[in-house]
Protein backbone atom coordinates (compact mmCIF):
# COMPACT_ATOMS: atom_id res chain seq x y z
CA UNK A 1 0.00 0.00 0.00
CA UNK A 2 1.52 3.05 -1.49
CA UNK A 3 1.83 6.07 1.36
CA UNK A 4 -0.48 9.25 0.50
CA UNK A 5 2.19 12.11 -0.79
CA UNK A 6 1.89 16.17 -0.04
CA UNK A 7 1.57 16.34 -4.04
CA UNK A 8 -1.29 13.94 -3.96
CA UNK A 9 -3.49 15.92 -0.95
CA UNK A 10 -2.31 19.08 -3.03
CA UNK A 11 -4.23 18.32 -6.23
CA UNK A 12 -7.13 16.87 -4.21
CA UNK A 13 -7.65 20.02 -2.45
CA UNK A 14 -7.13 21.65 -5.90
CA UNK A 15 -9.75 19.33 -7.26
CA UNK A 16 -12.26 19.88 -4.74
CA UNK A 17 -11.85 24.01 -4.44
CA UNK A 18 -12.19 24.31 -8.17
CA UNK A 19 -15.23 22.03 -7.90
CA UNK A 20 -16.60 24.44 -5.02
CA UNK A 21 -15.64 27.69 -5.61
CA UNK A 22 -18.61 28.64 -7.99
CA UNK A 23 -21.43 26.99 -5.66
CA UNK A 24 -19.57 29.25 -2.83
CA UNK A 25 -19.30 32.21 -5.41
CA UNK A 26 -23.30 31.78 -5.85
CA UNK A 27 -24.20 31.38 -2.57
CA UNK A 28 -22.33 35.05 -1.21
CA UNK A 29 -23.04 36.71 -4.83
CA UNK A 30 -27.00 36.02 -4.07
CA UNK A 31 -26.73 37.43 -0.41
CA UNK A 32 -24.96 40.45 -1.91
CA UNK A 33 -27.54 40.79 -4.71
CA UNK A 34 -30.55 40.65 -2.61
CA UNK A 35 -28.91 42.87 0.28
CA UNK A 36 -28.32 45.87 -2.31
CA UNK A 37 -31.54 44.88 -4.17
CA UNK A 38 -33.17 44.94 -0.64
CA UNK A 39 -31.50 48.86 -0.06
CA UNK A 40 -32.73 49.73 -3.37
CA UNK A 41 -36.27 48.92 -3.19
CA UNK A 42 -37.17 50.07 0.25
CA UNK A 43 -35.87 52.98 -0.48
CA UNK A 44 -37.92 53.19 -3.57
CA UNK A 45 -41.18 51.90 -2.20
CA UNK A 46 -44.15 54.18 -1.31
CA UNK A 47 -45.70 51.49 0.52
CA UNK A 48 -44.42 48.34 2.16
CA UNK A 49 -47.21 46.47 3.28
CA UNK A 50 -47.32 44.16 5.96
CA UNK A 51 -48.56 40.13 5.38
CA UNK A 52 -51.46 38.68 7.14
CA UNK A 53 -50.01 34.43 7.87
CA UNK A 54 -53.60 34.28 6.15
CA UNK A 55 -53.81 35.12 2.97
CA UNK A 56 -54.98 35.04 -0.84
CA UNK A 57 -53.02 35.68 -4.18
CA UNK A 58 -55.76 35.63 -6.64
CA UNK A 59 -53.31 36.47 -9.09
CA UNK A 60 -51.76 33.31 -9.33
CA UNK A 61 -52.72 30.41 -11.07
CA UNK A 62 -51.85 27.57 -8.74
CA UNK A 63 -50.50 25.81 -11.22
CA UNK A 64 -47.02 24.66 -8.86
CA UNK A 65 -48.93 24.30 -5.48
CA UNK A 66 -49.80 20.39 -6.19
CA UNK A 67 -52.01 19.42 -3.35
CA UNK A 68 -51.62 22.59 -0.92
CA UNK A 69 -53.95 24.89 -0.10
CA UNK A 70 -53.93 28.12 -1.85
CA UNK A 71 -54.79 30.20 1.33
CA UNK A 72 -50.33 29.42 2.40
CA UNK A 73 -48.54 32.31 2.64
CA UNK A 74 -45.68 31.65 0.93
CA UNK A 75 -42.54 33.66 -0.30
CA UNK A 76 -42.68 33.17 -4.26
CA UNK A 77 -45.21 32.66 -6.60
CA UNK A 78 -45.19 32.53 -10.40
CA UNK A 79 -47.55 31.80 -12.73
CA UNK A 80 -47.04 28.74 -15.52
CA UNK A 81 -47.27 31.00 -18.68
CA UNK A 82 -44.50 32.14 -21.12
CA UNK A 83 -43.51 35.07 -19.80
CA UNK A 84 -42.95 33.52 -16.57
CA UNK A 85 -40.32 31.59 -18.67
CA UNK A 86 -38.47 34.54 -20.47
CA UNK A 87 -37.90 36.18 -16.78
CA UNK A 88 -36.22 32.81 -15.65
CA UNK A 89 -34.21 32.45 -18.88
CA UNK A 90 -33.13 36.31 -18.23
CA UNK A 91 -32.31 35.35 -14.02
CA UNK A 92 -30.48 32.08 -15.25
CA UNK A 93 -28.23 33.91 -17.85
CA UNK A 94 -27.37 36.64 -15.09
CA UNK A 95 -26.29 34.34 -12.23
CA UNK A 96 -24.20 31.81 -14.69
CA UNK A 97 -22.43 34.92 -16.43
CA UNK A 98 -22.41 36.95 -13.12
CA UNK A 99 -21.05 33.93 -11.06
CA UNK A 100 -18.68 32.84 -14.11
CA UNK A 101 -17.03 36.24 -13.80
CA UNK A 102 -16.45 36.50 -10.06
CA UNK A 103 -14.39 32.79 -10.58
CA UNK A 104 -12.57 33.93 -12.89
CA UNK A 105 -11.87 36.93 -11.13
CA UNK A 106 -11.08 35.65 -7.40
CA UNK A 107 -8.85 33.61 -9.35
CA UNK A 108 -6.91 35.39 -11.51
CA UNK A 109 -6.25 37.79 -8.26
CA UNK A 110 -5.06 35.12 -6.18
CA UNK A 111 -2.68 34.34 -8.44
CA UNK A 112 -2.04 37.49 -9.11
CA UNK A 113 -2.79 37.81 -12.93
CA UNK A 114 -5.69 39.95 -12.98
CA UNK A 115 -5.58 43.24 -14.84
CA UNK A 116 -6.75 45.53 -12.53
CA UNK A 117 -7.47 48.19 -14.73
CA UNK A 118 -10.18 46.12 -16.71
CA UNK A 119 -11.33 44.99 -13.71
CA UNK A 120 -11.98 48.44 -12.74
CA UNK A 121 -13.94 49.21 -16.03
CA UNK A 122 -15.64 45.60 -15.03
CA UNK A 123 -17.21 47.05 -12.00
CA UNK A 124 -19.45 50.09 -13.29
CA UNK A 125 -20.15 47.58 -16.40
CA UNK A 126 -21.66 45.01 -13.64
CA UNK A 127 -23.61 47.40 -12.31
CA UNK A 128 -25.02 48.48 -15.14
CA UNK A 129 -25.44 45.15 -16.56
CA UNK A 130 -27.19 44.37 -13.81
CA UNK A 131 -29.65 47.06 -13.34
CA UNK A 132 -30.59 46.63 -16.97
CA UNK A 133 -31.67 43.06 -15.89
CA UNK A 134 -33.48 44.25 -13.15
CA UNK A 135 -35.48 47.17 -15.31
CA UNK A 136 -36.26 44.37 -18.27
CA UNK A 137 -37.35 42.09 -15.17
CA UNK A 138 -39.84 44.81 -13.75
CA UNK A 139 -41.26 46.06 -17.10
CA UNK A 140 -41.66 42.58 -18.78
CA UNK A 141 -43.19 40.98 -14.85
CA UNK A 142 -45.55 44.61 -15.39
CA UNK A 143 -46.69 43.96 -19.07
CA UNK A 144 -44.57 46.78 -20.19
CA UNK A 145 -43.62 44.99 -23.04
CA UNK A 146 -42.30 47.69 -24.94
CA UNK A 147 -40.34 49.54 -22.41
CA UNK A 148 -38.98 45.74 -21.62
CA UNK A 149 -37.79 44.86 -24.82
CA UNK A 150 -35.78 48.43 -24.82
CA UNK A 151 -34.19 47.20 -21.53
CA UNK A 152 -33.29 43.70 -22.96
CA UNK A 153 -31.06 45.14 -25.95
CA UNK A 154 -29.28 47.21 -23.78
CA UNK A 155 -29.16 43.93 -21.19
CA UNK A 156 -27.63 41.96 -24.39
CA UNK A 157 -25.49 45.18 -25.33
CA UNK A 158 -23.82 45.43 -22.02
CA UNK A 159 -24.01 41.59 -21.73
CA UNK A 160 -21.42 41.31 -25.03
CA UNK A 161 -19.45 44.19 -23.84
CA UNK A 162 -18.68 42.41 -20.41
CA UNK A 163 -17.96 39.75 -22.43
CA UNK A 164 -15.39 41.41 -24.38
CA UNK A 165 -13.90 42.79 -21.00
CA UNK A 166 -14.01 38.96 -19.01
CA UNK A 167 -12.18 37.52 -22.51
CA UNK A 168 -9.07 39.75 -21.42
CA UNK A 169 -9.16 39.90 -17.55
CA UNK A 170 -6.13 37.70 -17.43
CA UNK A 171 -2.57 39.03 -18.70
CA UNK A 172 -1.80 35.81 -20.20
CA UNK A 173 -4.14 36.70 -22.92
CA UNK A 174 -4.18 39.00 -25.30
CA UNK A 175 -4.17 43.14 -24.62
CA UNK A 176 -7.54 44.29 -26.13
CA UNK A 177 -7.88 47.73 -28.41
CA UNK A 178 -11.18 49.39 -27.23
CA UNK A 179 -10.89 51.85 -30.33
CA UNK A 180 -10.86 48.88 -32.63
CA UNK A 181 -13.24 46.16 -30.78
CA UNK A 182 -13.90 44.32 -34.43
CA UNK A 183 -10.70 44.09 -35.08
CA UNK A 184 -9.49 42.50 -32.04
CA UNK A 185 -12.37 39.68 -32.26
CA UNK A 186 -9.75 37.93 -33.86
CA UNK A 187 -10.62 33.65 -34.49
CA UNK A 188 -9.05 32.73 -30.81
CA UNK A 189 -11.26 35.63 -29.38
CA UNK A 190 -14.25 34.73 -30.95
CA UNK A 191 -13.89 31.56 -29.64
CA UNK A 192 -13.29 32.62 -26.15
CA UNK A 193 -16.27 34.43 -26.62
CA UNK A 194 -17.96 31.44 -27.51
CA UNK A 195 -16.66 29.32 -24.71
CA UNK A 196 -18.26 32.20 -22.39
CA UNK A 197 -21.97 32.11 -24.35
CA UNK A 198 -21.72 28.04 -23.87
CA UNK A 199 -22.47 28.04 -20.19
CA UNK A 200 -24.88 30.55 -21.23
CA UNK A 201 -27.00 29.03 -23.71
CA UNK A 202 -26.75 25.96 -21.74
CA UNK A 203 -28.40 28.01 -18.63
CA UNK A 204 -31.34 28.83 -20.73
CA UNK A 205 -31.36 26.02 -21.79
CA UNK A 206 -31.58 23.91 -18.30
CA UNK A 207 -34.49 26.63 -17.50
CA UNK A 208 -36.63 25.67 -20.51
CA UNK A 209 -36.08 21.94 -19.65
CA UNK A 210 -36.98 22.49 -16.19
CA UNK A 211 -40.14 24.31 -16.73
CA UNK A 212 -41.13 21.89 -18.98
CA UNK A 213 -40.57 19.02 -16.96
CA UNK A 214 -42.17 21.28 -14.27
CA UNK A 215 -44.87 21.68 -16.39
CA UNK A 216 -45.73 17.77 -17.14
CA UNK A 217 -45.37 17.25 -13.78
CA UNK A 218 -47.65 19.92 -12.38
CA UNK A 219 -49.67 20.36 -15.60
CA UNK A 220 -50.63 16.93 -17.13
CA UNK A 221 -50.31 14.50 -13.99
CA UNK A 222 -52.74 17.49 -11.80
CA UNK A 223 -56.13 16.92 -11.04
CA UNK A 224 -58.90 18.94 -12.79
CA UNK A 225 -60.41 20.01 -9.08
CA UNK A 226 -57.68 21.75 -8.56
CA UNK A 227 -57.87 23.98 -11.93
CA UNK A 228 -58.11 27.71 -11.33
CA UNK A 229 -58.48 31.03 -13.62
CA UNK A 230 -57.42 34.40 -12.62
CA UNK A 231 -59.69 37.03 -12.73
CA UNK A 232 -59.58 40.27 -14.78
CA UNK A 233 -59.13 42.38 -11.87
CA UNK A 234 -56.94 40.69 -9.41
CA UNK A 235 -55.06 41.52 -6.08
CA UNK A 236 -52.76 39.47 -4.20
CA UNK A 237 -52.87 40.08 0.20
CA UNK A 238 -50.18 37.99 0.23
CA UNK A 239 -47.22 39.61 -1.55
CA UNK A 240 -45.34 42.56 0.63
CA UNK A 241 -45.28 44.74 -2.53
CA UNK A 242 -41.79 45.88 -1.60
CA UNK A 243 -40.06 45.32 -5.10
CA UNK A 244 -42.80 47.43 -7.25
CA UNK A 245 -41.01 50.54 -6.61
CA UNK A 246 -42.94 53.66 -7.13
CA UNK A 247 -45.44 51.63 -9.33
CA UNK A 248 -48.27 50.43 -7.69
CA UNK A 249 -49.33 47.42 -6.55
CA UNK A 250 -52.38 46.38 -8.35
CA UNK A 251 -52.51 44.12 -11.35
CA UNK A 252 -51.60 40.76 -12.84
CA UNK A 253 -47.65 39.88 -12.53
CA UNK A 254 -45.95 36.62 -13.81
CA UNK A 255 -43.84 36.13 -10.84
CA UNK A 256 -44.47 37.61 -7.25
CA UNK A 257 -41.79 37.27 -5.09
CA UNK A 258 -41.77 38.92 -1.46
CA UNK A 259 -38.30 40.44 0.14
CA UNK A 260 -37.18 37.62 2.94
CA UNK A 261 -34.70 35.60 4.12
CA UNK A 262 -36.69 32.41 2.61
CA UNK A 263 -36.70 34.33 -0.46
CA UNK A 264 -32.84 34.58 -0.49
CA UNK A 265 -32.39 30.93 0.34
CA UNK A 266 -34.58 29.81 -2.62
CA UNK A 267 -32.68 32.14 -4.91
CA UNK A 268 -29.30 30.46 -3.70
CA UNK A 269 -30.74 26.93 -3.90
CA UNK A 270 -31.63 27.93 -7.85
CA UNK A 271 -28.27 29.69 -8.31
CA UNK A 272 -26.36 26.34 -7.30
CA UNK A 273 -28.92 23.75 -9.32
CA UNK A 274 -28.11 26.19 -12.13
CA UNK A 275 -24.51 26.49 -11.78
CA UNK A 276 -24.08 23.00 -11.28
CA UNK A 277 -26.02 21.81 -14.22
CA UNK A 278 -23.97 24.23 -16.23
CA UNK A 279 -20.75 22.68 -15.10
CA UNK A 280 -21.76 19.02 -15.66
CA UNK A 281 -22.91 20.05 -19.40
CA UNK A 282 -19.32 22.11 -19.75
CA UNK A 283 -17.43 19.25 -18.52
CA UNK A 284 -19.11 17.10 -20.82
CA UNK A 285 -18.67 18.36 -23.92
CA UNK A 286 -14.77 19.05 -22.97
CA UNK A 287 -14.60 15.28 -22.24
CA UNK A 288 -15.72 14.46 -25.96
CA UNK A 289 -14.57 16.92 -27.83
CA UNK A 290 -11.06 16.08 -25.92
CA UNK A 291 -12.10 11.94 -26.41
CA UNK A 292 -11.56 11.55 -22.76
CA UNK A 293 -15.27 10.39 -22.35
CA UNK A 294 -15.66 7.63 -19.64
CA UNK A 295 -19.36 7.19 -21.16
CA UNK A 296 -20.83 4.58 -18.54
CA UNK A 297 -20.01 7.71 -15.89
CA UNK A 298 -21.91 10.19 -18.38
CA UNK A 299 -25.04 8.22 -18.18
CA UNK A 300 -24.72 7.54 -14.52
CA UNK A 301 -24.71 11.24 -13.81
CA UNK A 302 -28.19 11.80 -16.76
CA UNK A 303 -29.34 8.57 -14.49
CA UNK A 304 -29.52 11.29 -10.91
CA UNK A 305 -30.84 14.02 -13.44
CA UNK A 306 -34.56 13.59 -12.12
CA UNK A 307 -33.98 12.26 -8.52
CA UNK A 308 -31.89 15.57 -8.14
CA UNK A 309 -34.44 17.87 -9.84
CA UNK A 310 -37.37 15.96 -7.89
CA UNK A 311 -35.28 17.01 -4.41
CA UNK A 312 -34.90 20.25 -5.17
CA UNK A 313 -38.75 20.89 -6.50
CA UNK A 314 -39.45 19.30 -3.34
CA UNK A 315 -37.17 21.51 -1.23
CA UNK A 316 -38.20 24.77 -3.03
CA UNK A 317 -41.74 24.12 -2.52
CA UNK A 318 -41.67 22.73 1.41
CA UNK A 319 -39.38 25.68 2.06
CA UNK A 320 -42.07 28.31 0.19
CA UNK A 321 -44.93 26.64 2.04
CA UNK A 322 -42.87 26.83 5.57
CA UNK A 323 -43.96 22.84 5.61
CA UNK A 324 -40.62 22.38 7.91
CA UNK A 325 -41.38 18.92 9.30
CA UNK A 326 -41.00 17.17 5.70
CA UNK A 327 -37.45 18.67 4.80
CA UNK A 328 -35.23 16.51 6.80
CA UNK A 329 -35.83 13.46 4.59
CA UNK A 330 -35.83 15.52 1.32
CA UNK A 331 -32.32 17.27 2.51
CA UNK A 332 -31.27 13.53 3.23
CA UNK A 333 -32.36 12.28 -0.29
CA UNK A 334 -31.64 15.65 -2.08
CA UNK A 335 -27.76 15.84 -0.78
CA UNK A 336 -27.11 12.12 -1.10
CA UNK A 337 -28.64 12.19 -4.85
CA UNK A 338 -25.86 15.07 -5.37
CA UNK A 339 -23.69 13.17 -3.55
CA UNK A 340 -23.76 10.66 -5.93
CA UNK A 341 -23.68 13.10 -9.93
CA UNK A 342 -20.51 14.43 -8.33
CA UNK A 343 -18.28 11.49 -7.67
CA UNK A 344 -19.49 10.66 -11.24
CA UNK A 345 -19.33 14.14 -12.21
CA UNK A 346 -15.81 14.65 -10.93
CA UNK A 347 -14.45 11.75 -12.65
CA UNK A 348 -16.19 11.33 -16.17
CA UNK A 349 -12.86 12.19 -18.07
CA UNK A 350 -10.31 10.15 -18.33
CA UNK A 351 -7.96 13.02 -17.69
CA UNK A 352 -9.06 12.04 -14.42
CA UNK A 353 -7.47 9.47 -12.02
CA UNK A 354 -10.65 6.94 -11.79
CA UNK A 355 -11.14 6.12 -7.37
CA UNK A 356 -13.35 3.05 -6.80
CA UNK A 357 -13.45 3.40 -3.72
CA UNK A 358 -15.98 6.56 -4.19
CA UNK A 359 -17.77 4.53 -7.09
CA UNK A 360 -18.59 2.09 -3.89
CA UNK A 361 -19.26 4.74 -1.86
CA UNK A 362 -21.99 6.04 -4.66
CA UNK A 363 -23.17 2.15 -5.73
CA UNK A 364 -23.90 1.95 -1.99
CA UNK A 365 -26.07 5.43 -1.68
CA UNK A 366 -28.00 4.24 -4.80
CA UNK A 367 -28.75 1.07 -3.28
CA UNK A 368 -29.71 2.26 -0.37
CA UNK A 369 -32.14 4.66 -2.09
CA UNK A 370 -33.67 1.78 -4.04
CA UNK A 371 -34.13 -0.44 -0.89
CA UNK A 372 -35.81 2.48 0.80
CA UNK A 373 -38.18 3.63 -1.84
CA UNK A 374 -39.40 -0.22 -2.02
CA UNK A 375 -40.12 -0.73 1.57
CA UNK A 376 -41.42 2.81 1.50
CA UNK A 377 -44.28 3.72 -1.11
CA UNK A 378 -42.97 2.33 -4.41
CA UNK A 379 -45.42 -0.92 -3.41
CA UNK A 380 -48.71 0.97 -2.24
CA UNK A 381 -48.32 3.53 -4.72
CA UNK A 382 -47.19 1.55 -8.04
CA UNK A 383 -47.57 -2.39 -7.60
CA UNK A 384 -50.95 -2.13 -5.49
CA UNK A 385 -52.39 1.05 -7.50
CA UNK A 386 -52.84 3.39 -4.82
CA UNK A 387 -51.28 6.32 -5.79
CA UNK A 388 -52.34 8.90 -8.04
CA UNK A 389 -50.78 9.26 -11.15
CA UNK A 390 -48.22 11.88 -10.30
CA UNK A 391 -46.90 9.66 -7.37
CA UNK A 392 -47.13 6.79 -9.56
CA UNK A 393 -45.24 8.75 -12.25
CA UNK A 394 -42.87 9.99 -9.43
CA UNK A 395 -42.24 6.50 -8.36
CA UNK A 396 -41.36 5.32 -11.29
CA UNK A 397 -38.80 7.46 -12.57
CA UNK A 398 -36.95 7.76 -8.68
CA UNK A 399 -37.11 3.62 -9.23
CA UNK A 400 -35.27 4.15 -12.91
CA UNK A 401 -32.77 6.89 -11.54
CA UNK A 402 -31.40 4.65 -8.67
CA UNK A 403 -31.36 1.17 -11.01
CA UNK A 404 -29.41 3.46 -13.95
CA UNK A 405 -26.86 4.92 -11.82
CA UNK A 406 -26.36 1.44 -10.16
CA UNK A 407 -25.80 -0.29 -13.74
CA UNK A 408 -23.50 2.93 -14.96
CA UNK A 409 -21.38 3.18 -11.88
CA UNK A 410 -21.31 -0.97 -12.13
CA UNK A 411 -20.08 -0.66 -15.90
CA UNK A 412 -17.14 1.54 -14.76
CA UNK A 413 -16.06 -0.47 -12.22
CA UNK A 414 -16.21 -3.65 -14.38
CA UNK A 415 -14.28 -1.89 -16.83
CA UNK A 416 -11.60 -0.61 -14.17
CA UNK A 417 -11.04 -3.82 -12.56
CA UNK A 418 -10.86 -5.82 -16.59
CA UNK A 419 -7.51 -3.57 -16.79
CA UNK A 420 -6.30 -6.22 -13.90
CA UNK A 421 -6.30 -8.82 -16.63
CA UNK A 422 -3.10 -6.81 -18.60
CA UNK A 423 -1.03 -6.64 -14.82
CA UNK A 424 1.92 -8.43 -13.53
CA UNK A 425 0.70 -10.98 -10.97
CA UNK A 426 1.83 -9.06 -8.09
CA UNK A 427 -0.55 -6.23 -9.42
CA UNK A 428 -3.63 -7.95 -10.60
CA UNK A 429 -3.32 -9.58 -6.82
CA UNK A 430 -3.26 -6.34 -5.37
CA UNK A 431 -6.13 -5.15 -7.31
CA UNK A 432 -8.32 -8.44 -6.53
CA UNK A 433 -7.64 -7.76 -2.84
CA UNK A 434 -8.54 -4.07 -2.92
CA UNK A 435 -11.89 -5.43 -4.82
CA UNK A 436 -12.87 -7.33 -2.41
CA UNK A 437 -11.81 -4.80 0.36
CA UNK A 438 -14.17 -2.32 -1.31
CA UNK A 439 -16.71 -4.76 -1.97
CA UNK A 440 -16.59 -5.67 1.84
CA UNK A 441 -16.97 -1.73 2.72
CA UNK A 442 -20.12 -1.13 0.79
CA UNK A 443 -21.75 -3.77 2.11
CA UNK A 444 -20.69 -2.52 5.33
CA UNK A 445 -21.65 0.94 4.83
CA UNK A 446 -25.42 0.13 3.10
CA UNK A 447 -26.02 -1.93 6.43
CA UNK A 448 -25.41 0.86 8.44
CA UNK A 449 -26.80 3.52 6.07
CA UNK A 450 -30.00 1.66 6.42
CA UNK A 451 -29.98 0.77 10.00
CA UNK A 452 -29.43 5.09 10.65
CA UNK A 453 -31.84 6.11 8.34
CA UNK A 454 -34.54 5.61 11.05
CA UNK A 455 -33.09 8.72 12.79
CA UNK A 456 -33.71 11.10 10.14
CA UNK A 457 -36.99 12.39 11.34
CA UNK A 458 -39.49 11.76 8.70
CA UNK A 459 -37.80 8.23 7.26
CA UNK A 460 -38.46 6.44 11.06
CA UNK A 461 -41.41 4.58 11.45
Amino acid sequence: MSTISAQSVIAAVKRVSNFLLPAFAAAILSKLLSFLFYLHVSSTSDVNEVVKTECNCECWDGVFKGTFGRGRYKSVYFNMEKTTALLLVLLAVVTVTVVKGATKVTRLAVTGKLRWRLFALLIPTTYLYLLSFWSAFDAINDRFYSSGLLYVAVFLLLLVFSTFIYMHLSESEPSPVLSSFSSSLHLSSFSSFLSFCTPVLTACALVLIAGYLLYLDTSTFRPAKYAYTIPTPCSCSCWDGVFKGRREKGGAKSVYFNVEATTTLLLTLVTCMLIAGNSFVVKAVKSIQAKALRTPLLFAVISTIFPIFYGFWALFNYYNDRIFHLLHSQVYFFLSEVVVACIACAQMSKEDKLNPFLLWFGFSIDAVHLIQSMMDQFIANVLFGKGERHQVSRDIGLLLGNVGAMICIGGALVGYYRNAKGLKDNARGAMWRELRTHALLTIAMSVAHLLLLPLIPGLGG
